[in-house]
């Protein structure tokens, strides 16, 4: 009798016990509680609540059921969020960064050790990286980093700045961008004038890469030169001469700065034709001059159009964008191969052959009117590059500014 309750008792404590090997599912209220890589760990429940469990001592998120979170860091990071559910990080060792939208979803931006991926469902499903250590501090500011060799695989990043430049033109304001280096700028200004209807935001890449070698870079809006314009002045009150004027203005600008030794002239389609007229009236001023498909067609166009310029209506819409009939009254006045040879300067001129826009001749007849122009043809292209022929355009340029 004594020996079968014994083993009665024995086998209630085994049956007790799990079984070796056997992983035990721990459910607490419904949660669902995982590890992740020893790192951290962040139980759910099922009402979108975050309760972690501080593992390796670096942190704990605890989250209400409001939505808000109070952090308790171990000095690596704080994060705070409102009731709105919005995120605003403070990162305090410069690993990385969350940034959360007013619709609760999150897009971190990580440095390898992790990244968050937040559902519709606001859950958070943490995958965690390889990496174990934190890295070292980077900058946040963009650079543009350029190869050195390829045998030694050094890398030269330059930074550089962009700040909102506005400079006065009588009674109106020009705005533009100017892209500076981080370190000591050479002392060149290039001035970036856009096309018709275009604006400053056709010229970061540019304004970027020169300023990481060392230019002072000026991407600005005509007054009244496009819709997008954030420059003053309606667009029915730019003339080409109203454009000069602009780009006279900003020469100015810069020609009275002490630390400007050199200005340099970029202009792309109207903006080219702008630049080579200017340059022309500026002769010693100007260091070089640059253009893109330079729209030089542009009185003959509208001697076209309006052989008579009385015959224009007083207002007109010309490619999304009003003009008026002093446009026409005074593009046509323009004499462009009797002009732009005044310039007696180094000359780049890129087109392409298949420039629906500007014909090549127009190109071709410049090179011949200027006695030191280069004449670059890009086959295939028209008017405007495609990402591979921009770069090698933006090459051409920077080489070109560097030579003189």
């Amino acid at each position: 009798m004594r020996k079968k309750l014994l083993c009665c008792l024995l086998t209630i404590v085994l049956s007790a016990l799990p079984v070796w090997g056997e992983e035990e599912e721990a459910y607490i209220d419904d949660t669902e509680e995982w590890y992740v890589d020893d790192n951290y760990a962040l139980d759910e429940g099922s009402d979108g609540t975050q309760d972690p469990l501080e593992v390796d001592g670096n942190y704990a998120l605890d989250a209400g059921s409001d939505g808000t979170q109070d952090p308790s860091a171990g000095g690596d990071y704080v994060l705070d969020a409102g009731s709105d559910g919005t995120q605003d990080p403070s990162a305090v060792d410069g690993n990385y960064a969350l940034d959360a939208g007013s619709d609760g979803t999150q897009d971190p931006s990580a440095d390898g050790n992790y990244a968050l991926d937040s559902g519709p469902d606001g859950t958070q499903d943490p995958r965690a990286g390889e990496m174990t250590n934190p890295p070292e501090e980077k900058e946040q500011e963009s650079a543009v980093e350029t190869e050195k060799s390829p045998e030694k695989e050094e890398k030269v990043v330059e930074k550089t700045t962009s700040t909102e430049l506005i400079i006065p033109n009588g009674d109106k304001e020009i705005y533009g961008v100017l892209y500076t280096p981080e370190g000591d700028a050479n002392g060149t200004v290039i001035i970036m004038s856009h096309g018709y209807n275009g604006s400053h935001n056709d010229w970061v890449k540019e304004g970027t890469l020169f300023a990481s070698k060392g230019y002072t870079a000026y991407a600005y809006d005509f007054c009244g030169g496009s819709v997008n314009s954030k420059s003053s002045g309606k667009t029915t009150e730019m003339t080409i001469t109203s454009e000069k004027e602009d780009l006279l203005s900003v020469i100015n600008y810069f020609k009275n700065l002490q630390e400007v030794k050199k200005i340099f002239l970029l202009g792309g389609s109207q903006g080219g034709f702008i630049s080579s007229l200017v340059a022309a009236e500026r002769p010693d001023e100007i260091g070089a001059l640059a253009m893109y498909f330079p729209a030089l067609c542009v009185p003959d166009d509208w001697k076209n159009n309006y052989p008579d310029p009385a015959d224009a209506p007083e207002t007109f819409d010309f490619w999304g964008m009003d003009l008026s009939r002093e446009f026409v009254e005074d593009v046509q006045k323009i004499d462009v191969f009797g002009t732009i040879g005044e310039y007696k300067g180094q000359v780049l001129i890129i087109h392409g052959d298949e420039d629906p826009v500007v014909p090549f001749e127009y190109s071709e007849r410049a090179e011949e009117t200027y006695e030191n122009c280069e004449l670059v043809k890009m086959p295939g292209e028209g008017h405007g590059w495609s990402e591979e022929a921009l770069q090698k355009v933006m090459e051409m340029v920077l080489e070109f500014f560097e030579k003189n």
